[in-house]
Formats: structure tokens, sequence, C-alpha cells
């Protein structure tokens, strides 16, 4: 599956001085794209340009709450540092082992340093205060929290 801003689920969630996001999918990978999605709509709200660059990620996490923070730290990395924006993940998976949590993702996007005005918040970090991933009826669900 491709997944793009238009196949995510997401909500911004109030919260005190931050912003939140609650956002579900029927896999792993469904939620974290979702989320992925759910934050850059919270950085800008320019979408889909051209899908001319491509972005490789690989790494592993012990847990899953860890791999969820490191991702979407990963992805506002590449967006604030190197003016990548991510316009879909045609290859994303995530396999567990007894130790680790392992992600592989392949995103398409652009360079949005010719959008010098596109950022709306700049998000600082991505935060464990609230963190919670579930799974429950095959359907995993998360909330994560962003110090703006």
């Amino acid at each position: 599956m491709i997944y793009t801003l238009e196949t995510s689920r997401f909500n911004e969630i109030e919260h005190t001085a931050d912003i939140g996001l609650s956002g579900e999918g029927e896999t792993l990978p469904a939620l974290f794209a979702s989320l992925a999605f759910g934050m850059l709509q919270i950085i800008t709200k320019v979408h889909r340009q051209a899908d001319e660059i491509r972005r490789q990620i690989t790494f592993d996490e012990p847990s899953v709450d860890d791999l969820l923070i490191r991702w979407l730290s990963e992805i506002n990395y590449l967006m604030q540092v190197n003016h990548f924006l991510p316009s879909s993940i045609p290859d994303l998976k995530i396999d567990e082992t007894p130790d680790a949590f392992l992600l592989r993702a392949c995103l398409h996007g652009s360079d949005s340093s010719a959008f010098p005005d596109m950022i709306e918040k700049e998000i600082k970090a991505v935060t464990y205060h609230q963190l919670a991933v579930t799974n429950q009826d095959k359907c995993y669900t998360a909330r994560v929290i962003f110090d703006i």
C-alpha cells in the first residue's frame, strides 16, 4: 500500500501550550504513516508536491513507543533541516524481533526550500508525554504530544 495524506486517519488534540495527535490504522505501518502525515499537517498546509526525491530510513528500537518517537523525530528532522517534504510513503515495514522493532521505509517527496513561507508551526520535539500505542480489535491507535 502507498500511504499518503489522503489515506491517513488522524485528529489534532488540544493540549496546553503544545499540540498532539491521535491516529489509527489497521496495521502498525498504517498507524505510523497516519501520524507522520498528521504531524506534517501541523507543520505545513502545503500538500503533495512532485515525488522527485527519495529517502530511505532504517532503524530499530527496543519498543514500539521508542520506534514511534524515533520515526516522527526523523521525519521532523528531514523536514526542518533537510527541507524534505514527504508526499507519499510507498514502502513502510515494521518487523518485531524478540529484542527490538525494526522499521524500514522509503519516502517520496520534494525539496521544500522553494517554499520559504510554508512552515506554519515548528515542532521542537516529539515527546513521551502521554504517549500511548495500543492494539485492540485489529486496530492500532496512538496518541502523541509535540513540543512546539
